[in-house]
């Protein structure tokens, strides 16, 4: 048989092709060329190739949980089955995890599949844990995505996506609940290439019976059909045969059309399998897979699967998947550091000199204190050896490196390249912190995790004097474990505010308190974080005299301070002549500018999209500042930025959320009125469906304060139909009107 596209335009699509050849050098395997040639270290890359360090990423109630707990059943890490209605999944460990059925902490869980370890991160679909999937995307080397079979891809699912998307994450795609009434795995491989704007390559298509009862998939590559029955509850004993065996000549029509699609997409990116296909040959399944690897890494293809993992259905061709065609680290066999003076270095993965590893989330457990989870990105990391914090500038002394299972570990004597590890006995260490080893030549940062600021504010009042020491205590523990909480504590009233992503992350936070810390408190209601916005850029040369104890501080500082496009976070530019006075003085002038952001001028609000560049200073001046104490000149740059602020105004913004929304298209007008209520404007409208039933998707931006109790109120107007996200998107400047209730409800009068 040929092998070729489907339709008229087949001859056009070979010649296309056939002068489309070119020599090209491919990419896979790069981390050979630096092989040493002795047994040892090609053993050692071996090894490497065989780890794969994945994150799961999906929309809220996809199936992440369930499915995680089928692969871990089948890896034969579990010998009973979780299920998330009754709270007995293994990855969500957490009493509220257990209680919502929704993962809230990413549980990293360590099993071997076919000679490959594998370190999986089971990680949240609500949109109130943004920085937990940050997290474990970060030190992700590929991804698998879960989409749902009836809805397709859906809001969250395109949030996460975009996230996995900043760190160029291979992506293998699973369509789960294949067995739902309405499941069409067709449109939801067209969601994907609507929605996600990526190339999808379909490895699998479903097989349905005569009721339309799901009932196993063909894998396009192996040419094999694997089918379950009813009396195989744990998906163990599939009938597994030819394809050319099935007794349908519908579905073996079906597969030869899917195996076309599937050799036009590959020989598109593949000369070789472009070769194979205009000479009419059928490439062989390790060619085919081979390439299918090459192109999933490159992010030119994404593999599709299809499954119903509840029924125990299609996990194990998804197991398979995530080795044959997720990166190892040694796919990537280079990363870049970021060195004190912002120069950057590139560092091999097998460089044995310059060990570096990432600390990508701080838990505390009861027994042995905060667990501090890292990536190791190259080198080998031993228990009770010192290693350098880059980021907290202070050495720290690991007591044991541990294996994580859930809330289970198991020791291990070192922390190796390319593998996720918890580390105990960490004293300063946070999330996004780099760690090298104490003894090397050079210390350099790794890019860290990009936290969100906090977006929501509530008020907590202990109700005694003890229960006030048990919050401060356990605010500080979490604060370490999760940075996208924030604490504000007013100095004149003594008020704390606790800041957080959304409404059900911060119940959560005060659950933990009360439950785990036995924290008797108040909470008040939810309040916005509002900030104030540079109105013009303003350049001031601001001379600054003043006595600190028995030394006198005489400088002058030139800063600019302007607004940045997008109104994102603040920037610190320091000019050569102030990197020249040397790393602690530097970093007390940018310690300076913080702290003079922190407060606004106009009502004592945290400024937002602020550039601040501080610029030249005279060169008869730079003996003195470098003879001046560290905090001296801390106050200087505050001083100097406070007073050019002050020149320059400010305005207040408020958060702008973006709100996407998949609701039933009768429902449509009733929200569009409710979100033209709360001062939203709708970006665009989009209805897509049978005749039966159809389905509008929205997306819309509005102000954060007007969608306080927004979720039960979309559910009331749509009837529980609503499936719906909101993230933060921008800043934006309120009308003169709501500009006045925001100064009342800030100053409280």
């Amino acid at each position: 048989m040929l092998y070729n596209p489907k339709g008229v335009e087949r001859g056009a699509w070979m010649l296309r092709n056939m002068m489309r050849r070119v020599s090209v050098v491919t990419t896979h395997n790069l981390g050979r060329r630096y092989a040493h040639k002795t047994s040892q270290n090609v053993n050692y890359a071996k090894a490497l190739e065989r780890i794969r360090n994945l994150g799961i990423i999906a929309h809220i109630d996809a199936g992440k949980t369930t499915t995680t707990e089928r692969m871990l059943f089948y890896s034969g890490v579990v010998k009973n089955l979780g299920d998330v209605d009754e709270g007995s999944t293994v990855t969500d460990f957490l009493r509220d995890e257990r209680e919502r059925g929704i993962t809230i902490q990413s549980a990293a869980v360590a099993f071997n599949w076919k000679d490959h370890q594998v370190n999986l991160i089971d990680t949240p679909g609500h949109v109130d844990f943004t920085l937990e999937v940050e997290r474990s995307l970060r030190v992700m080397d590929g991804a698998v995505t879960i989409i749902e079979g009836v809805a397709g891809v859906q809001a969250q699912t395109e949030t996460v996506w975009r996230q996995a998307t900043t760190y160029l994450l291979p992506n293998v795609i699973y369509v789960n609940k294949m067995d739902r009434e309405g499941a069409n795995f067709e449109h939801a491989v067209q969601t994907i290439r609507d929605r996600l704007q990526v190339k999808p390559i379909v490895v699998q298509i479903p097989i349905f019976d005569s009721n339309h009862r799901f009932r196993g998939v063909i894998d396009i590559i192996k040419k094999l059909a694997i089918q379950y029955s009813d009396d195989d509850e744990l998906g163990l004993t599939p009938r597994i045969c030819d394809v050319q065996e099935l007794n349908s000549p519908e579905l073996l029509q079906k597969y030869e059309s899917a195996r076309e699609d599937f050799l036009e997409n590959l020989a598109d990116c593949d000369d070789g399998i472009m070769d194979k296909v205009l000479e009419g040959q059928d490439p062989s399944q390790s060619t085919v897979k081979a390439s299918l690897r090459r192109a999933t890494i490159q992010r030119k293809l994404f593999p599709v699967l299809c499954g119903a993992s509840l029924r125990n259905r299609g996990v194990h061709g998804l197991l398979d998947a995530t080795v044959d065609y997720l990166p190892s680290p040694m796919d990537h066999p280079s990363f870049t550091v970021r060195k004190f003076d912002k120069s950057t270095k590139t560092i091999h993965v097998r460089d044995a000199d310059h060990a570096a590893a990432l600390a990508f989330k701080v838990t505390h457990d009861k027994h042995m204190g905060p667990l501090v989870f890292i990536r190791v990105y190259s080198g080998n990391l031993q228990s009770r050896h010192a290693l350098y914090n880059v980021t907290q500038k202070q050495k720290e002394l690991p007591a044991k490196f541990l294996r994580v299972f859930a809330d289970s570990v198991e020791e291990v004597a070192a922390a190796t390249l390319g593998g996720v590890y918890a580390v105990t006995g960490m004293k300063v260490t946070r999330t996004g912190d780099t760690l090298t080893l104490a003894s090397q030549r050079f210390h350099a940062e790794l890019d860290s995790i990009q936290v969100p600021e906090a977006v929501f504010f509530v008020a907590l009042e202990a109700e005694t004097k003890m229960d006030e020491e048990k919050l401060n205590e356990a605010l500080a523990l979490m604060l370490r474990e999760d940075p996208s909480l924030t604490v504000i504590v007013n100095k004149e009233t003594g008020q704390t505010l606790l800041g957080g992503m959304g409404e059900l992350h911060l119940e959560i936070v005060v659950n933990r308190l009360r439950r785990d810390h036995q924290v008797e408190l108040r909470m008040g209601k939810p309040r916005v974080a509002y900030r104030e916005l540079v109105e013009r850029e303003f350049e001031i040369k601001h001379r600054y005299d003043h006595v600190f104890g028995s030394e006198r501080l005489e400088a002058t500082l030139t800063v600019r301070v302007s607004r940045n496009e997008g109104m994102g976070k603040n920037t610190i530019n320091l000019a050569k002549s102030v990197l020249a006075l040397g790393e602690e003085h530097a970093e007390a002038i940018r310690d300076g500018v913080r702290s003079a952001l922190e407060a606004g001028p106009t009502i004592g609000l945290p400024l937002v999209g602020a550039n601040v560049d501080v610029l030249e200073i005279p060169e008869e001046e730079l003996d003195e500042l470098r003879a001046a104490k560290p905090v001296s000149l801390q106050a200087c740059a505050g001083a100097a930025v406070r007073a050019a602020l002050r020149a320059s105004g400010t305005g207040i913004v408020e958060p702008v959320m973006k709100v996407e929304l998949n609701v039933p298209e009768r429902f449509v007008s009733d929200v569009i009125r409710d979100l033209s209520r709360r001062r939203g404007t709708v970006e665009s409208v989009s209805t897509k469906g049978s005749a039966t039933y159809r389905h509008a998707s929205l997306v819309s931006l509005a102000p954060l304060q007007e969608l306080i109790g927004y979720s039960t109120s979309v559910r009331s107007a749509t009837q529980g139909a609503a499936a719906f996200s909101i993230h933060f998107e921008t800043y934006g400047r309120p009308d003169a009107g709501h500009e006045e209730k925001i100064l009342k409800e800030v100053r409280g009068y």
